[in-house]
């Protein structure tokens, strides 16, 4: 069993299977960019719906959010990211957090049974 944890809403049915992809993304840093995994930034796709489950930095945007407007965001996601690792299973257990004195005030923890 391996446990996902994402900074986002994704309430996938326990029962359901699932693909999750993390990918790396460039950071800046003090001897230039690297490469990072996103760790709690996953794609989670819920196999059974086809509902894809993911945060905003995978596509390429305008990076203007204004209120009450939808975020323009790309149809696909960036060509220049890595799928670093991959994880197809079931899910066992899906909570969906509400976190009161965070930045990111939703977080989902998926127990996933690999296939």
């Amino acid at each position: 069993m391996e446990t996902v944890t994402c900074i986002y809403r994704a309430p996938i049915a326990v029962g359901h299977r699932v693909e999750v992809r993390w990918f790396e993304a460039s950071s800046a840093g003090i001897f230039g960019t690297k490469l990072d995994e996103q760790p709690h930034q996953p794609l989670v796709k819920d196999l059974e719906t086809g509902i894809e489950y993911m945060g905003d930095w995978l596509f390429k945007h305008t990076g203007a959010k204004r209120a009450k407007r939808a975020l323009a965001i790309d149809e696909h996601i960036k060509k220049e990211l890595e799928v670093v690792r991959t994880l197809v299973g079931t899910v066992s257990r899906c909570r969906v957090v509400t976190v009161a004195w965070s930045e990111y005030d939703i977080q989902t923890h998926l127990d996933v049974e690999p296939d």
